[in-house]
């Protein structure tokens, strides 16, 4: 019996932007600093309408909306706030939300910078479906001109990941049946397209669920 190497596991990237309205203008207002920000735009800072506790709530919001449960990491100018927990219960936004919550009381709100990973998996049929990691980031005050919302999304086709639970040897045979029904490079590509429509239109769901719950 012919045997065919294993389909080597491919990565999906794409950013979505979120420009914020109503954010206000800084810049020096006198000596060599003023010149710099109104004769060539330098030193110039734009600061969003939200604190870094408002955002927060409100990318809680999107979370729940898109079911990335499973948090990572959440931290606030660049001190971890909340880190994944080697034992744990699969989805601990709640836990998360509580210590990112209490953390943010104990500073009285303060900061500038949140970052926010995430992981969750699409629901489609098993040849399209993805695991994703999804990275958001806030900063209240920035350059001007740059977006004060980045979310950065990860997918890897689910089918050449290990299910949960599955066994190394059961794994070793799903994807040696896997190969052989992907055994020619027309079928590979027409399986990286089918991943590929389905991670346009996470990016898609995403940026709508985030600017619905920012109300760009």
């Amino acid at each position: 019996m012919r045997k065919y190497d294993p389909i080597q596991p491919f990565t999906l990237s794409g950013r979505v932007e979120v420009r914020l309205k109503k954010s206000v203008v800084e810049s020096p207002a006198e000596g060599v600093a003023h010149w710099l920000s109104s004769g060539l735009g330098l030193l110039v800072k734009q600061v969003e309408r939200y604190s870094v506790a408002e955002f927060l709530e409100k990318f809680f919001g999107f979370l729940r909306e898109t079911q990335l449960q499973n948090i990572l990491l959440i931290e606030v100018d660049y001190r971890p706030v909340y880190k994944d927990k080697a034992s744990k219960s699969k989805d601990d936004l709640d836990d998360a939300i509580t210590e990112a919550r209490r953390y943010l009381s104990d500073s009285n709100g303060k900061g500038n910078k949140i970052i926010i990973s995430a992981l969750g998996k699409t629901k489609f049929e098993s040849m399209k479906d993805l695991h994703l990691t999804v990275e958001g980031q806030y900063y209240r005050s920035h350059g001007f001109g740059k977006p004060g919302i980045e979310l950065q999304v990860i997918g890897i086709p689910s089918a050449l990941l290990p299910r949960k639970k599955e066994t190394k040897i059961n794994y070793k045979a799903r994807q040696a049946e896997l190969a052989r029904r992907i055994n020619s490079t027309r079928k590979l590509d027409g399986f990286r397209k089918g991943c590929e429509k389905t991670f346009g239109i996470v990016l898609r769901d995403y940026e709508a669920h985030l600017r619905g719950n920012l109300r760009c």
